[in-house]
Protein backbone atom coordinates (compact mmCIF):
# COMPACT_ATOMS: atom_id res chain seq x y z
CA UNK A 1 0.00 0.00 0.00
CA UNK A 2 2.78 2.34 -0.10
CA UNK A 3 3.00 3.86 -3.59
CA UNK A 4 3.14 7.49 -4.51
CA UNK A 5 0.28 9.48 -6.45
CA UNK A 6 1.56 10.44 -10.06
CA UNK A 7 -0.62 10.79 -12.77
CA UNK A 8 1.93 9.31 -15.29
CA UNK A 9 5.99 8.76 -15.18
CA UNK A 10 7.83 11.26 -16.69
CA UNK A 11 6.81 11.59 -20.12
CA UNK A 12 9.74 13.74 -22.16
CA UNK A 13 12.26 10.64 -20.37
CA UNK A 14 10.16 8.05 -21.46
CA UNK A 15 9.91 9.21 -25.21
CA UNK A 16 13.47 9.87 -25.39
CA UNK A 17 14.03 5.81 -24.12
CA UNK A 18 11.14 4.37 -26.60
CA UNK A 19 13.46 6.62 -29.42
CA UNK A 20 16.64 5.35 -28.80
CA UNK A 21 15.27 1.73 -28.04
CA UNK A 22 13.75 1.61 -31.09
CA UNK A 23 17.04 3.14 -33.28
CA UNK A 24 18.89 1.04 -31.89
CA UNK A 25 16.72 -2.15 -32.43
CA UNK A 26 15.95 -1.33 -35.69
CA UNK A 27 19.79 -0.76 -36.46
CA UNK A 28 20.28 -4.68 -34.68
CA UNK A 29 17.40 -6.09 -37.25
CA UNK A 30 19.16 -4.71 -40.21
CA UNK A 31 22.56 -6.06 -39.02
CA UNK A 32 21.74 -9.73 -38.42
CA UNK A 33 19.11 -10.19 -41.60
CA UNK A 34 22.33 -8.92 -43.56
CA UNK A 35 24.47 -11.48 -42.03
CA UNK A 36 21.90 -14.02 -42.35
CA UNK A 37 21.62 -13.43 -46.04
CA UNK A 38 25.44 -12.99 -46.65
CA UNK A 39 25.91 -16.54 -44.57
CA UNK A 40 22.82 -18.40 -45.64
CA UNK A 41 22.03 -18.61 -42.15
CA UNK A 42 18.72 -19.31 -41.26
CA UNK A 43 19.15 -18.99 -37.33
CA UNK A 44 19.87 -15.70 -38.08
CA UNK A 45 17.55 -14.51 -40.30
CA UNK A 46 14.59 -16.36 -37.80
CA UNK A 47 16.25 -14.18 -34.89
CA UNK A 48 16.23 -11.10 -36.98
CA UNK A 49 12.29 -11.60 -37.63
CA UNK A 50 12.01 -12.49 -33.97
CA UNK A 51 13.86 -9.67 -32.80
CA UNK A 52 11.62 -7.74 -35.37
CA UNK A 53 8.78 -8.09 -32.33
CA UNK A 54 10.77 -5.99 -30.05
CA UNK A 55 10.51 -3.11 -32.60
CA UNK A 56 6.85 -3.57 -32.19
CA UNK A 57 6.89 -4.30 -28.76
CA UNK A 58 8.57 -0.69 -28.58
CA UNK A 59 6.37 1.46 -31.05
CA UNK A 60 3.10 0.23 -29.31
CA UNK A 61 4.55 1.16 -26.13
CA UNK A 62 5.58 4.61 -27.24
CA UNK A 63 2.06 5.29 -29.01
CA UNK A 64 0.50 4.14 -25.45
CA UNK A 65 2.50 6.79 -23.50
CA UNK A 66 1.48 9.28 -26.16
CA UNK A 67 -1.70 8.48 -26.02
CA UNK A 68 -1.66 8.53 -22.32
CA UNK A 69 -0.56 12.15 -22.27
CA UNK A 70 -3.44 13.35 -24.19
CA UNK A 71 -6.55 15.78 -22.88
CA UNK A 72 -10.08 13.77 -22.02
CA UNK A 73 -12.78 15.02 -24.38
CA UNK A 74 -16.47 14.94 -23.93
CA UNK A 75 -16.62 11.86 -26.11
CA UNK A 76 -13.56 10.19 -24.01
CA UNK A 77 -13.96 11.51 -20.23
CA UNK A 78 -10.52 9.99 -18.99
CA UNK A 79 -8.85 10.48 -22.02
CA UNK A 80 -6.98 7.50 -23.37
CA UNK A 81 -5.39 6.30 -19.95
CA UNK A 82 -6.47 2.99 -20.83
CA UNK A 83 -4.31 2.55 -23.82
CA UNK A 84 -1.67 2.12 -21.45
CA UNK A 85 -2.99 -1.08 -20.06
CA UNK A 86 -4.13 -2.35 -23.60
CA UNK A 87 -0.74 -2.29 -24.83
CA UNK A 88 0.90 -3.89 -21.88
CA UNK A 89 -2.03 -6.89 -22.22
CA UNK A 90 -0.44 -6.89 -26.21
CA UNK A 91 2.79 -6.98 -25.12
CA UNK A 92 2.86 -9.70 -23.21
CA UNK A 93 0.46 -11.53 -25.30
CA UNK A 94 3.43 -10.74 -27.96
CA UNK A 95 6.02 -12.17 -25.87
CA UNK A 96 4.12 -15.67 -25.44
CA UNK A 97 3.70 -16.00 -29.11
CA UNK A 98 7.46 -15.07 -29.78
CA UNK A 99 7.92 -17.87 -27.19
CA UNK A 100 5.88 -20.16 -29.48
CA UNK A 101 8.03 -19.22 -32.24
CA UNK A 102 11.80 -19.81 -30.24
CA UNK A 103 10.53 -23.12 -28.79
CA UNK A 104 9.28 -24.82 -31.70
CA UNK A 105 12.37 -23.55 -34.24
CA UNK A 106 14.11 -24.80 -30.91
CA UNK A 107 12.86 -28.68 -31.10
CA UNK A 108 13.32 -28.35 -34.44
CA UNK A 109 17.06 -28.25 -34.33
CA UNK A 110 17.39 -30.35 -31.66
CA UNK A 111 15.75 -33.14 -33.99
CA UNK A 112 17.59 -32.25 -37.01
CA UNK A 113 20.49 -30.14 -36.25
CA UNK A 114 23.06 -28.23 -38.57
CA UNK A 115 25.89 -26.95 -38.52
CA UNK A 116 26.51 -23.29 -37.85
CA UNK A 117 29.03 -20.43 -38.60
CA UNK A 118 29.55 -20.57 -35.29
CA UNK A 119 31.98 -17.76 -34.58
CA UNK A 120 29.46 -14.99 -37.15
CA UNK A 121 26.34 -16.66 -34.53
CA UNK A 122 29.04 -15.76 -31.59
CA UNK A 123 29.49 -12.08 -32.61
CA UNK A 124 26.19 -11.40 -33.60
CA UNK A 125 24.74 -12.78 -30.52
CA UNK A 126 27.06 -10.70 -28.40
CA UNK A 127 25.83 -7.62 -29.89
CA UNK A 128 22.48 -8.29 -29.07
CA UNK A 129 23.15 -8.74 -25.63
CA UNK A 130 24.69 -5.10 -25.50
CA UNK A 131 21.42 -3.72 -27.56
CA UNK A 132 19.13 -5.48 -25.45
CA UNK A 133 20.21 -5.49 -22.70
CA UNK A 134 21.00 -1.47 -22.86
CA UNK A 135 17.55 -0.96 -23.90
CA UNK A 136 16.05 -2.74 -21.01
CA UNK A 137 18.39 -0.57 -18.77
CA UNK A 138 16.82 2.60 -20.49
CA UNK A 139 13.34 0.87 -19.09
CA UNK A 140 14.39 -0.15 -15.56
CA UNK A 141 13.63 2.48 -13.45
CA UNK A 142 9.74 2.55 -14.13
CA UNK A 143 9.14 -1.20 -14.06
CA UNK A 144 7.53 -0.88 -10.35
CA UNK A 145 5.39 2.27 -11.14
CA UNK A 146 4.17 1.13 -14.77
CA UNK A 147 3.17 -2.22 -15.96
CA UNK A 148 3.01 -1.05 -19.49
CA UNK A 149 6.72 -0.40 -19.49
CA UNK A 150 7.08 -3.24 -17.10
CA UNK A 151 6.37 -5.29 -20.11
CA UNK A 152 8.52 -3.29 -22.50
CA UNK A 153 11.29 -3.73 -19.88
CA UNK A 154 11.00 -7.73 -19.67
CA UNK A 155 10.25 -7.79 -23.56
CA UNK A 156 14.11 -6.37 -23.63
CA UNK A 157 15.54 -8.34 -20.57
CA UNK A 158 14.17 -11.56 -21.89
CA UNK A 159 15.39 -10.93 -25.17
CA UNK A 160 18.86 -10.04 -23.73
CA UNK A 161 18.74 -13.40 -22.17
CA UNK A 162 18.08 -15.34 -25.47
CA UNK A 163 21.15 -13.64 -26.84
CA UNK A 164 23.03 -14.92 -24.04
CA UNK A 165 22.51 -18.69 -24.57
CA UNK A 166 23.23 -18.36 -28.21
CA UNK A 167 26.85 -16.94 -26.86
CA UNK A 168 27.13 -20.01 -24.57
CA UNK A 169 25.77 -22.30 -26.99
CA UNK A 170 27.96 -21.17 -29.56
CA UNK A 171 31.50 -21.36 -27.51
CA UNK A 172 30.17 -25.24 -26.28
CA UNK A 173 29.85 -25.88 -30.36
CA UNK A 174 33.04 -24.20 -31.10
CA UNK A 175 35.16 -26.78 -29.12
CA UNK A 176 32.50 -30.53 -29.11
CA UNK A 177 30.71 -29.14 -32.47
CA UNK A 178 27.33 -30.07 -30.19
CA UNK A 179 24.69 -28.90 -32.63
CA UNK A 180 22.21 -29.69 -31.18
CA UNK A 181 23.18 -28.17 -28.04
CA UNK A 182 21.44 -24.87 -30.28
CA UNK A 183 17.93 -25.89 -30.05
CA UNK A 184 18.34 -27.27 -26.06
CA UNK A 185 19.17 -23.85 -25.11
CA UNK A 186 16.01 -22.24 -26.97
CA UNK A 187 14.19 -24.79 -25.35
CA UNK A 188 15.23 -23.68 -22.03
CA UNK A 189 14.78 -19.66 -22.34
CA UNK A 190 11.68 -20.61 -23.07
CA UNK A 191 10.34 -21.98 -20.59
CA UNK A 192 11.91 -19.46 -18.57
CA UNK A 193 10.32 -17.03 -20.14
CA UNK A 194 7.25 -18.38 -19.92
CA UNK A 195 7.18 -18.33 -16.06
CA UNK A 196 8.84 -15.26 -15.65
CA UNK A 197 6.34 -13.57 -17.71
CA UNK A 198 2.89 -15.29 -16.55
CA UNK A 199 2.40 -12.75 -13.71
CA UNK A 200 3.04 -10.20 -15.94
CA UNK A 201 -0.13 -11.61 -18.41
CA UNK A 202 -2.23 -12.61 -15.75
CA UNK A 203 -1.93 -8.36 -14.15
CA UNK A 204 -2.40 -7.00 -17.54
CA UNK A 205 -4.88 -9.14 -18.20
CA UNK A 206 -6.90 -8.26 -14.31
CA UNK A 207 -5.93 -4.40 -15.42
CA UNK A 208 -8.08 -4.55 -18.46
CA UNK A 209 -11.85 -5.95 -16.88
CA UNK A 210 -11.08 -3.61 -13.76
CA UNK A 211 -9.95 -5.59 -11.05
CA UNK A 212 -8.42 -4.45 -8.40
CA UNK A 213 -4.73 -2.92 -8.81
CA UNK A 214 -1.99 -5.43 -7.61
CA UNK A 215 -0.47 -4.03 -4.31
CA UNK A 216 -4.02 -2.55 -3.35
CA UNK A 217 -6.23 -4.01 -1.21
CA UNK A 218 -10.13 -2.85 -0.84
CA UNK A 219 -10.05 -4.16 3.20
CA UNK A 220 -7.06 -1.96 3.70
CA UNK A 221 -8.39 1.03 1.76
CA UNK A 222 -11.67 0.32 3.83
CA UNK A 223 -9.16 0.85 6.85
CA UNK A 224 -8.07 3.96 5.83
CA UNK A 225 -10.99 5.92 5.37
CA UNK A 226 -12.67 4.39 8.67
CA UNK A 227 -9.99 5.28 10.77
CA UNK A 228 -12.04 9.08 11.01
CA UNK A 229 -14.39 9.56 13.88
CA UNK A 230 -16.48 11.36 11.61
CA UNK A 231 -16.97 7.79 9.55
CA UNK A 232 -18.83 4.93 11.07
CA UNK A 233 -18.57 2.51 8.28
CA UNK A 234 -17.78 2.55 4.12
CA UNK A 235 -19.39 0.19 1.89
CA UNK A 236 -20.10 -0.11 -2.02
CA UNK A 237 -16.20 0.39 -2.30
CA UNK A 238 -14.84 0.08 -6.05
CA UNK A 239 -11.11 0.20 -6.97
CA UNK A 240 -9.53 -0.11 -10.72
CA UNK A 241 -6.83 1.44 -12.95
CA UNK A 242 -7.79 3.96 -14.83
CA UNK A 243 -4.37 3.93 -16.85
CA UNK A 244 -1.00 1.41 -15.50
CA UNK A 245 -0.37 4.64 -13.18
CA UNK A 246 -3.04 5.68 -12.13
CA UNK A 247 -6.12 3.60 -9.44
CA UNK A 248 -9.47 5.04 -8.93
CA UNK A 249 -11.96 4.90 -6.54
CA UNK A 250 -15.45 5.28 -5.64
CA UNK A 251 -17.19 4.32 -2.50
CA UNK A 252 -20.31 5.11 0.00
CA UNK A 253 -19.37 6.62 3.26
CA UNK A 254 -21.85 6.38 6.28
CA UNK A 255 -21.12 9.01 8.88
CA UNK A 256 -21.88 8.77 12.33
CA UNK A 257 -24.41 11.98 12.76
CA UNK A 258 -25.91 14.42 10.64
CA UNK A 259 -23.46 16.99 9.41
CA UNK A 260 -24.13 20.26 7.75
CA UNK A 261 -22.76 20.90 3.82
CA UNK A 262 -19.37 22.81 5.30
CA UNK A 263 -18.36 20.08 7.37
CA UNK A 264 -19.34 17.28 4.96
CA UNK A 265 -16.89 18.89 2.72
CA UNK A 266 -13.85 19.36 5.46
CA UNK A 267 -14.55 15.34 6.01
CA UNK A 268 -14.89 14.87 2.58
CA UNK A 269 -11.00 17.01 2.02
CA UNK A 270 -9.60 14.76 4.91
CA UNK A 271 -10.55 11.38 3.10
CA UNK A 272 -9.34 12.37 -0.15
CA UNK A 273 -5.54 13.28 1.26
CA UNK A 274 -5.31 10.28 3.36
CA UNK A 275 -6.42 8.15 0.12
CA UNK A 276 -3.64 10.50 -1.80
CA UNK A 277 -1.13 9.25 0.32
CA UNK A 278 -1.78 5.35 -0.34
CA UNK A 279 -1.64 7.08 -4.04
CA UNK A 280 -5.38 6.93 -5.04
CA UNK A 281 -5.58 10.54 -6.35
CA UNK A 282 -9.30 9.68 -8.55
CA UNK A 283 -11.75 9.12 -6.02
CA UNK A 284 -15.43 9.66 -5.74
CA UNK A 285 -16.99 9.60 -2.38
CA UNK A 286 -20.85 9.58 -1.78
CA UNK A 287 -21.91 10.66 1.98
CA UNK A 288 -25.18 9.40 3.64
CA UNK A 289 -26.35 8.11 7.40
CA UNK A 290 -26.72 4.98 8.60
CA UNK A 291 -30.62 3.48 7.51
CA UNK A 292 -30.84 6.40 5.16
CA UNK A 293 -28.29 5.62 2.13
CA UNK A 294 -28.85 4.15 -0.94
CA UNK A 295 -31.57 1.69 0.51
CA UNK A 296 -30.23 -1.80 -1.50
CA UNK A 297 -28.46 -3.91 1.00
CA UNK A 298 -25.83 -5.16 -1.82
CA UNK A 299 -25.23 -1.59 -2.73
Amino acid sequence: MGHHHEHHVEYKEVNLAFKLGIGLNLLYVAFEATYGILFNSTALLSDAGHNFSDIISLVVGAISVFLSSKKSTKRLSYGYRKVTILAALFNSLLLIAAVGVIFFESIKKIINPQPLNVSVVFWVALLGIVINSFTAFLFVRWTERDINLKAVFWHMALDALVSLGVVVSAVLMRFFHWYWLDGLIGVIISIIIVFTTWDLLKESFLLTIDAVPKDYDIAKVKEVIEQLPEVKSTHHIHLWALSTTEPALTAHVVLDKNYSLEQVIEINKKIQRLLHEIGIGHTTLEFELEGKGCGDPEC
